[in-house]
């Protein structure tokens, strides 16, 4: 896994804490 890629996710998951889930593996493209 991509650092930048992980630090994206971990922002991702910060602003959708709601859905938390929706954006797994989507580093993976």
């Amino acid at each position: 896994l991509d650092y930048i890629c992980f630090k994206k996710m971990l922002d991702l998951r910060r602003e959708l804490g709601k859905s938390k889930g929706v954006h797994k593996g989507r580093c993976r493209n």
